[in-house]
């Protein structure tokens, strides 16, 4: 309840659970790079399936890593932050690697001709 006082353990927890979110994130930009690039390139299908391994492999570290933070904490909540990032993640990046194929996108040009390229300067 809003405004009651907050055990440690509460308090322990909920840095926990925002660990497990936030570091899942931290993990994700060392091994991934960004949505952005993942849309600019997945058109090309070696570079999509490189891209989805990645994800794969991510999520499967953020669990991993936050499944022995809760053997040492002995509560839930890193995997639960992770778990909830990991599916903010998989969607974002699911999303970015199906408009790519959609668009057939497979580098930094615009499909559309109005990138860069396409200024009048």
């Amino acid at each position: 309840m809003l405004g009651a006082p907050v055990s440690a353990a509460g308090a322990i927890g909920a840095v926990l659970f925002l660990n497990g979110y936030y570091e899942f994130f931290n993990l994700a930009g060392a091994f991934l790079s960004s949505p952005w690039t993942m849309e600019s390139f997945g058109g090309d299908p070696g570079k999509n399936k490189s891209a989805r391994g990645y994800v794969k492999k991510t999520v499967a570290r953020g669990a991993v890593i936050s499944g022995a933070a809760v053997l040492i904490s002995g509560m839930w909540w890193p995997l639960i932050g992770t778990a909830i990032g990991a599916v903010d993640l998989w969607l974002t990046y699911d999303g970015a690697l199906n408009r790519s194929e959609q668009q057939g996108t497979v580098g930094w040009q615009s499909p559309s001709g109005q990138g860069w390229k396409g200024l009048s300067w």
